[in-house]
């Protein structure tokens, strides 16, 4: 009697255990189930992700291709501005020479207005 009770008992603990044993490989498995899941959705995202960049990468170039005549433009509006402010100093300057020279009655001397006593004829 003894024996058997000790057989059964023996095999309780062995069932328990086996129990055990199959309710830690159902976690096992739902785990590895839930990251095949989650692996899937992050491929599908890097696959979003790619499409996505390769797009904004069509879309860049092809601003580059539109803004590069405009950047040719205005290089060439900025340098002839500045060709035109050029051209209106030495206009500027050359008008205030003009003027003075007909204050004075003669072209300036070399050097400029002050050369001479307060920018008017010398006696002499």
């Amino acid at each position: 009697m003894e024996l058997k009770g000790k057989l059964i008992q023996d095999q309780q603990e062995q069932i328990q255990s086996l129990k055990s044993s199959l309710n830690e490989t159902r976690a096992e498995k739902l785990q590895i189930s839930s990251n095949m899941q989650k692996q899937q959705q992050l491929e599908e995202q890097c696959v979003e992700f790619t499409t996505e960049i390769q797009a904004l990468h069509r879309e860049i170039k092809e601003a580059k291709e539109q803004v590069s005549p405009l950047a040719t433009t205005l290089e060439k509006l900025q340098q002839e501005r500045l060709d035109l402010m050029e051209r209106r100093k030495q206009r500027q300057e050359e008008g205030q020479e003009k003027a003075a020279s007909a204050l004075t009655g003669h072209s300036m001397p070399e050097g400029g207005p002050d050369s001479t006593a307060g920018g008017r004829k010398q006696k002499g």
